[in-house]
């Protein structure tokens, strides 16, 4: 698993998460105690403007302190979270997951600019690049080659020829259309392990090649809003299948364990996939926090919304209450997604299996 990969994604968005909330409370007048990129006991730390920044040893996390965050009494000093209005603090609590659709909004559209892949928008079944070293490069198929048929099948898509390819570990026939003639080209796919969406580890077939994706920055703009509108929309009718029980939750939602295999599978296809699989991340993480469940961002401002409509924000308890729960609530979420990746990651049954080979050794 490519840990650098892992480490460097979850660092990233956090960071921005946690800079968009830094960088309003500043802007409203807020004064900013702590800035952490990790949890932990600290690496290293710098002090500036008043502000600590600091670099914790466990990079999957981060924080933002601010001056007067805690309680819900009236704050003695303007600099204080609890001395701005209820609309400042929302935007404060806001920042974190508009960051992440901004940062994903920009990111998708730098890679739809040089060539880079899309997760829900089509594409069309022509070839931009050839990977050298891959089958493709051998057989002879070049740039600018539009792919018609897959093992005789017609295909308009590129999804359809990736789903080809991947489903083959025998010879695969490919019917290009190179300028004003067809070619055909037979390549024997590099079969190598791969992760399906389940988190299982699947064998695919694969030749080398890349789809021909480059816009210019108008329409890469247009298509980086169409990607995280259409990612949110995904993520709902997720949640929503889940909850009908029309789809179990671990086929939907993927935990740490699946996320880190995510993670180091993008990174072996190469840095743009890392770069799009971080986009994809950011929008999950700017969705998730406007949940409004406590201890997510989503909670803050239910209760400031509550606050404001209140005149009067909800007591100490009423509050710590409601955030043990909602902190139980995601605890329970992350143990039940954690032991789906285990039983669908394969990782029980290779635990099993060097059990059985240990159990046979001291067995004599």
């Amino acid at each position: 698993m490519n840990l650098l990969a892992v480490v460097f994604t979850f660092a990233t968005i956090i960071f921005v998460h946690e800079l968009g909330h830094f960088l309003v409370a500043r802007r409203m007048g807020v004064k900013v105690e702590v800035f952490s990129l990790g949890f932990g006991p600290r690496l290293f730390n710098w002090v500036r403007g008043g502000t600590e920044y600091r670099v914790s040893w466990i990079p999957l996390g981060g924080f933002v302190k601010m001056a007067g965050e805690e309680g819900v009494a009236g704050a003695g000093n303007p600099w204080e979270f609890r001395a701005k209005s209820v609309g400042q603090r929302i935007g404060i609590a806001l920042a974190g997951p508009i960051m992440n659709y901004a940062f994903a909004f920009v990111l998708f559209a730098a890679l739809f600019m040089v060539g880079g892949p899309s997760i829900t928008l089509p594409l069309a079944p022509q070839i931009g690049q050839v990977v050298p070293g891959f089958p493709a490069a051998e057989g002879g198929i070049l740039p600018g080659d539009r792919v018609l048929e897959v093992n005789y099948r017609p295909v308009t898509r590129w999804r359809e020829v990736v789903e080809a390819v991947s489903a083959e570990t025998g010879e695969v026939a490919f019917l290009l259309r190179r300028a004003d003639q067809t070619v055909t080209v037979t390549l024997q796919p590099r079969v190598e392990e791969g992760v399906d969406r389940e988190g299982k580890t699947v064998r695919v077939g694969r030749v080398g090649i890349v789809p021909k994706h480059r816009f210019p920055p108008h329409i890469a703009l247009v298509r980086a809003a169409k990607e995280v509108w259409n990612l949110n929309i995904m993520t709902v009718q997720g949640i929503a299948q889940v909850v009908t029980g029309r789809r179990p939750m671990g086929e939907s939602f993927g935990g740490p364990i699946r996320i880190f295999m995510w993670t180091s599978q993008a990174a072996d296809l190469g840095w743009i996939y890392l770069f799009q699989f971080i986009g994809v991340i950011s929008v999950a993480l700017g969705f998730f926090n406007l949940i409004p469940m406590p201890v997510l961002d989503g909670g803050h401002i239910l209760f400031l919304a509550i606050e404001g409509l209140r005149g009067r924000p909800l007591s100490v308890r009423v509050q710590e209450g409601l955030t043990w729960a909602g902190l139980s609530l995601i605890l329970l979420l992350v143990l039940t997604v954690t032991y789906n990746d285990i039983l669908h990651s394969g990782i029980a049954e290779k635990a099993a299996g060097w059990a059985r080979q240990a159990a046979g050794l001291f067995g004599g």
